[in-house]
């Protein structure tokens, strides 16, 4: 899993770093990986891009377009909504799963960790 500090982040959906610190101050946006509190956090790229998708999803596709592909990625399955899956988390999955290789990737990142 990659992992940026507030200055990528910002770079990664074309604004500034103070709104990264902004939207780090909302209850729901993911936490800073552990030991990385102080002078700079590291966030999980693919985590804050799951945050954003939910709550900023105008700045969603500035994320995916700078996804880097590594090496090519089998096509996930589709998600199917079972009773007891959290409705969110399929909304993301199937907002990036448009035929677009590099949300395929992010996504397959989100559920492999």
């Amino acid at each position: 899993m990659k992992k940026a500090n507030q200055v990528r982040l910002a770079k990664r959906y074309g604004i500034n770093s103070s709104t990264i610190s902004y939207w780090a101050k909302s209850t729901t946006f993911p936490a800073p990986i552990q030991g990385t509190l102080g002078k700079t956090s590291w966030y999980h790229t693919t985590e804050v891009d799951a945050w954003v998708v939910l709550n900023r999803p105008k700045y969603a596709k500035r994320a995916v377009s700078v996804v880097e592909l590594s090496e090519p990625t089998p096509t996930p399955t589709p998600a199917v909504a079972t009773p007891t899956a959290n409705k969110s988390t399929l909304d993301v999955i199937l907002f990036l799963l448009e035929n677009d290789k590099a949300k395929q990737k992010l996504v397959l990142d989100l559920l492999l960790d």
